[in-house]
Formats: C-alpha cells, structure tokens, sequence
C-alpha cells in the first residue's frame, strides 16, 4: 500500500524557454493556486530551491527535456518524488 503524499503547492519546471510557459499554462489551469517557478539552469534551480515556499507547503520538481543534471543533495532535499521526462 502506498502512502498518501500531498499535493504540491510549488512545482520547481526545469526545462527550456519554449516549454516553460506553455507548462505553466497546462499546470496553472489544473491548480490555479499552484506555485510554479521556472529554471533553466542549475543555478537558478539551486536558487529555488534554497528559498522556501511560499505557503510552506511541499515541493516537487519536474524536469523536462534539459540537459541540467540535478544533484542528489537537491533531489533529497524535496517534499515530494520528483519527475525527470
């Protein structure tokens, strides 16, 4: 049996300039209360990561299409699972 995780009130997007925005319209338009911060880079990824959420909720991260490899301090540093696709 699986263990109830929370929804996410923050979704760190880490992806390109061209998904970025159209990602956010997908996920905003299921949530509207949905924080989604986009990143491009490692370094604004760990600059997302570092600051806390703005409800206090749990975090997920979803990675898509980038070349940026997340370290495993990041990843275990998460609320919740993240997604790499």
């Amino acid at each position: 049996m699986l263990a109830s995780l929370p929804m996410p009130e923050e979704i760190i997007l880490l992806t390109g300039d061209v998904e970025g925005p159209h990602f956010r319209v997908i996920l905003e338009s299921h949530n509207p209360a949905l924080v989604v911060v986009h990143a491009q880079t490692r370094d604004e990824l760990e600059a997302a990561c570092l600051r806390p959420t703005i409800g206090g909720g749990a975090r997920r991260l979803i990675s898509f299409s980038t070349s940026v490899i997340v370290p495993a301090a990041l990843l275990e540093a998460l609320d919740l699972p993240a997604y790499n696709f």
